[in-house]
């Protein structure tokens, strides 16, 4: 019995830790990022409207309903408009922009785990504050931006490799136990 359990043990880690190829990453990457920009442009006619101060959910219902140690767009933006003496939709809109600031370097594979997660912070953000529009593709968005930041994401066809930031590798273990 033992010995069947050890068998059995082993050849769980040995798929696992069997390098794979590392392209599949690449377009994990680039779709994720096109799916965060699609799905923040669909919102864009009505961004001050859903996201803004005095929106349909104002910031101090939509604050009160979540959990305080989560990240809010009214945190954000009052912060920006503190800093730099603007309007709190202009320090929304810039939030927009950083977001899809971050979406364009993910697709083009800069900084990717540092983008990675600054996305995930932003993306968590807007789902904590936009609960009107929250439906499931919001939600397995986020599921990948957290998977993205512990995939090898960088590692294929990204400017990564270009800038000599990450090697470029045709196959790897941390690819193989992400795929």
């Amino acid at each position: 019995m033992h010995s069947k359990l050890t068998k059995a043990s082993a050849r769980f880690w040995h798929f696992f830790e069997q390098e794979q190829p590392t392209w599949p990453l690449a377009f994990f990457r680039i779709g994720l990022g096109i799916i965060c920009t699609g799905k923040m442009l669909v919102l864009l006619p009505s961004f001050i409207e859903l996201y803004g101060q005095y929106g349909f959910i104002q910031w101090t219902i939509s604050k009160f309903s979540n959990y305080p140690f989560l990240p809010h767009i009214g945190d954000m933006s009052l912060w920006i408009a503190e800093t730099f003496r603007c309007s709190t939709d202009a320090a929304t809109y810039t939030l927009l922009y950083i977001y899809f600031l971050l979406c364009a370097t993910l697709i083009l594979g800069v900084l990717t785990r540092v983008t990675t997660v600054a996305l995930f912070i932003l993306h968590l953000a807007f789902i904590n504050t936009g609960e009107a529009v929250i439906y499931g593709v919001d939600v397995f968005t986020q599921m990948a931006l957290f998977y993205g930041i512990f995939f090898p994401l960088g590692s294929a066809y990204s400017l990564d490799n270009v800038l000599g930031l990450s090697s470029f590798k045709k196959s790897s273990k941390g690819a193989g136990i992400a795929i």
